[in-house]
C-alpha cells in the first residue's frame, strides 16, 4: 500500500467508527425477564384460610371464602383447594365447569372420579 493511501483508510476506518451504527448497543438474544407476578396479601390470606378451612371439611365457607377472591388466578386455586378436598355435597355442574375451565390442573381425574 503507498503511503498515499494510508491516510485516507485511516480517516474511512475514522469515519465507520464514529458512525452511528458503530454507537448502537449489540441486539441481545433474548427479552429481559418479566418481573415478579405476585398476590395482594387480602387474597393470600384468604387463600390460606381456604385451605384451612377445607382441612376441617367446612367445605361451605371455604367455597364462600374462594369466590370473594379478587384475583382469578388465586380464586382458581382456591376452588381447586376445595374440589381436591372431595365435598361430599360437591355440585356436578361445578366440577364440570372448574374442570373444562383447567383440563391440565392436577388432581382432575380425582376430581372426575369423586364426582
Amino acid at each position: 500500500m503507498s503511503g498515499a493511501f494510508r491516510p485516507l483508510v485511516a480517516a474511512v476506518a475514522l469515519s465507520a467508527a464514529a458512525s452511528p451504527l458503530a454507537a448502537m448497543d449489540a441486539p441481545t438474544l433474548k427479552p429481559p425477564p418479566p418481573g415478579p407476578a405476585f398476590l395482594a396479601q387480602p387474597d393470600l390470606d384468604r387463600l390460606k384460610k381456604v385451605k384451612e378451612l377445607v382441612s376441617k371439611r367446612q367445605y361451605t365457607a371455604a367455597r364462600a371464602l374462594a369466590a370473594e377472591m379478587t384475583v382469578e388466578t388465586a380464586r382458581s386455586l382456591g376452588e381447586w383447594y376445595y374440589f381436591d378436598a372431595e365435598d361430599p355435597l360437591v355440585a356436578i355442574a361445578d366440577a364440570d365447569r372448574f374442570l373444562d375451565a383447567h383440563p391440565e390442573w392436577p388432581s382432575a381425574l380425582k376430581i372426575q372420579t369423586h364426582v
